[in-house]
């Protein structure tokens, strides 16, 4: 080695290989955390929503996220989520390979077909799915829905 070279810093993050480079360089500047991203931008959490005669059921797949670190947002019919899933591990060089798994701010909107009670919502996390119930202002049938639509039991 002469005087010039350096070695990298402990704070160094590897490039990853071609596939992955416009995804980690997208990431390495808009994932830092900045508060709009939660607004519209950054990842989008998958949902399954049914409902029930007197509540919906919005099942949320957050693996690595703390239910206490989700923000709910209710409004009518309209249930807003958001948060942030935060880099894991402690290693501060990275070389990554394959980047699948979203990190940073993420947000979810979902319109519901009837107002909803937000007094009545309760979050409980299982296996890395938030599942949150909430009751119908109205309570009710299932809206557009029959016992024929069902999946139940196609397991």
């Amino acid at each position: 080695m002469t005087e010039t070279d350096t070695l990298p810093s402990e704070t160094a993050i590897c490039s990853p290989r071609r596939g992955a480079q416009i995804r980690y360089h997208f990431f390495q500047y808009y994932g830092l955390g900045r508060p709009w991203l939660a607004t519209g931008a950054g990842w989008v959490p998958p949902v399954d929503v049914y409902e029930t005669d007197g509540e919906f059921v919005l099942e949320i797949n957050l693996a690595g996220i703390e239910p206490e670190q989700v923000h709910l947002e209710f409004r009518a019919n309209i249930i807003m989520l958001s948060g942030v899933r935060p880099e894991s591990g402690t290693s501060t060089v990275r070389c990554y390979h394959v980047i699948e798994i979203e990190r940073g701010p993420f947000a979810r909107t979902v319109e519901l077909p009837v107002p909803v009670d937000p007094a009545t919502a309760r979050a409980e996390s299982h296996h890395g799915m938030l599942v949150v119930r909430v009751g119908k202002i109205n309570g009710g049938d299932a809206h557009g829905c029959s016992s024929t639509d069902s999946l139940e039991g196609l397991e």
